[in-house]
């Protein structure tokens, strides 16, 4: 727990961040902290129950807002205002090509006790992968537009969508 306390103590001695970047900077050092530090997962976090619970029921994990190198170019990155989600919301770095542009991406990836720990070692839920297509469909430009449009409204009729 002393390395928790120094990580906060670096936090709060920087003034000068909007409240927004101070807070990243704690999500950040929770990532880091659970990362170096898996077991404290199942430590009691103060109230009874495991620090791995906890975090699961709050909005604190960033999401990735560049995207990473491996992910296609000319597909749009899932993007909104919201800063930080509860575990749950999210899906690991290593899936970001599968639903990056529908689902909020781990900033970093993470370790399979992490990943175990938040549910991200299963895969995103089947619902999301209807709406990738039609990511896909609706930023393809050129000359394949019309055809993947075609391709499309085969898909998407029976969601509907």
């Amino acid at each position: 727990m002393r390395d928790a306390a120094v990580c906060i103590s670096q936090l709060t001695t920087s003034s000068d961040k909007s409240t927004v970047d101070r807070l990243c900077d704690k999500s950040t050092a929770i990532l880091d902290y659970i990362q170096r530090y898996p077991a404290q997962l199942s430590a009691d976090s103060g109230s009874g129950v495991a620090l791995g619970r906890a975090l699961a029921d709050i909005p604190w994990a960033r999401r990735a807002t560049a995207r990473p190198k491996f992910y296609p170019s000319l597909l749009p990155w899932y993007a909104d205002q919201t800063p930080f989600y509860r575990p749950a919301e999210m899906t690991r770095r290593g899936l970001a090509s599968a639903v990056g542009s529908v689902q909020p991406v781990t900033v970093a990836d993470v370790s399979d006790l992490v990943q175990q720990a938040f549910g991200w070692d299963q895969p995103p839920p089947v619902r999301r992968f209807h709406y990738r297509p039609r990511s896909t469909c609706d930023n393809t430009f050129g000359s394949v537009r019309p055809s993947v449009f075609s391709v499309g409204a085969l898909l998407f009729e029976p969601f509907d969508i």
